[in-house]
């Protein structure tokens, strides 16, 4: 199933199939005019569902057989990789997957004694640190080199914003990540207003650079970045 919705939601749409019956579904207004709020998900999803139901009490769903080029293959579900020796049970699951691309081998030292998987610090430590992480006990950090330079994430350099008005706040807040920890991250930008405590950066059309500066070492790193006006 497939949902969809067009700007100033003038037209939502949903459709999908089994190995009966194929359903779409469109919802919009006649006359062109825009709906109000009414997305693919809360407009033509409701319908198509229903429209399933009733079809098939009459004639009850099959399973489409699987495709000779597809197989199955256990994964980690935290990494998408094969699973290590030693993984919790709790987190392998048997996946679908091309025969010609199989799932990618664990590295050796993956994991911890504890099964928790190893995540670069330099790479992941801000994410772990957050409040955003609710997989502590699945993740644990490398050793962290303080040493190591600082390193802006997001956005990469030379990464092009664009403001669009049909998405909350138009696209003009950007959220800015590194491989420090937040108390040891600065960042500032001669021409952009950076929220600290957020760690996002408000966005004005133009070109611009970041830059973010390790409290410790005074080190740094700087990327620019182009947002795009809106359109329509």
């Amino acid at each position: 199933m497939k949902t969809g919705t067009s700007s100033d939601f003038r037209d939502n749409w949903c459709v999908g199939f089994t190995p009966e019956f194929t359903v779409g579904v469109w919802i919009g207004n006649f006359d062109g005019t825009p709906m109000n709020g009414v997305s693919g998900a809360s407009g033509a999803a409701p319908v198509f569902h229903r429209i399933m139901t009733e079809l098939h009490e009459r004639k009850p769903p099959s399973w489409p057989g699987r495709p000779d080029n597809i197989v199955t293959a256990r994964i980690d579900t935290r990494t998408g990789r094969r699973p290590s020796p030693g993984t919790p049970p709790q987190w392998l699951r048997d996946e679908f997957f091309p025969a010609a691309h199989p799932p990618l081998d664990a590295p050796s030292d993956e994991l911890t004694p504890d099964g928790r998987v190893l995540l670069s610090d330099a790479v992941w430590g801000a994410w772990f640190r957050s409040a955003e992480n609710q997989r502590a006990t699945a993740f644990a950090l490398t050793n962290h080199d303080s040493s190591a330079p600082p390193l802006i994430i997001s956005p990469r350099d030379g990464t092009i914003c664009r403001l669009d008005p049909e998405i909350p706040g138009g696209g003009r807040t950007l959220v800015l990540k590194s491989s420090l920890a937040p108390g040891h991250a600065q960042w500032d930008s001669d021409t952009l207003t950076v929220s600290p405590d957020t760690c996002t950066v408000s966005l004005i059309p133009g070109e611009h650079r970041l830059r973010l500066t390790d409290i410790r070492s005074g080190a740094s790193h700087e990327v620019t970045i182009r947002v795009a006006g809106e359109t329509r």
